[in-house]
């Protein structure tokens, strides 16, 4: 089971995830800081792989280190202001299955200030909901009747790293996104099996 974390501070993690919006990669001033500490590295190989923020780009750069995050993740999240629940399901659900791919124990979520602005964003309690609901599915895995041992999973600690997320709306968001997508979960078993 993944256990959910509030990061305010850039925390150190083996894997910084980074949702990036369309066009607007070089304006996440916490992608920036970032990028200048790594030497333009992240921007750089950014350009090289032409990814820009599309919905279901992704890039993988290694920081050998020189910041918090040993790996650096960014996934596209679209063009369309506000986010939506599907996409926020669709960023937590990567930033484990990438989590997992590169054996990362612990996995930061960063969210772009611009996607939780203005009248019509979600809350940011929605969005911890979104980002946590997508991280339980994505670590969602129907192996009823695999005979073979099944592996303990590598991704352990999640934290959200979300602008104007309080601590009450962290749990509050976190705790309805695991119950609901667990719920899902268990029907989607159910249905498997045929019950």
């Amino acid at each position: 089971m993944v256990r959910f974390h509030l990061d305010s501070e850039r925390g150190k993690a083996d894997l910084w995830v980074f949702g990036v919006l369309e066009g607007a990669l070089e304006k996440d001033d916490c992608l920036g800081d970032v990028d200048k500490t790594l030497g333009g590295l992240v921007f750089a190989a950014a350009r090289e792989e032409e990814f820009v923020g599309k919905e279901g780009q992704e890039l993988v750069v290694h920081s050998h280190r020189r910041v918090g995050g040993g790996r650096i993740a960014l996934v596209g999240l679209g063009k369309t202001l506000p986010i939506d629940m599907r996409r926020l399901r669709n960023l937590g659900g990567r930033a484990l299955k990438i989590g997992e791919r590169v054996s990362a124990s612990t996995v930061t979520i960063f969210l772009p200030g611009a996607a939780t602005a203005g009248a019509d964003a979600l809350s940011p309690g929605a969005v911890a909901e979104g980002l946590a609901s997508g991280v339980v599915l994505g670590g969602y895995k129907f192996d009823k009747y695999l005979s073979k041992e099944k592996k303990a999973p590598k991704v352990r600690d999640v934290r959200l790293h979300v602008h104007k997320l309080s601590k009450a709306d962290f749990h509050a968001g976190v705790l309805r996104g695991t119950v609901i997508a667990e719920v899902a979960a268990a029907e989607l078993g159910v249905a498997r099996v045929g019950g």
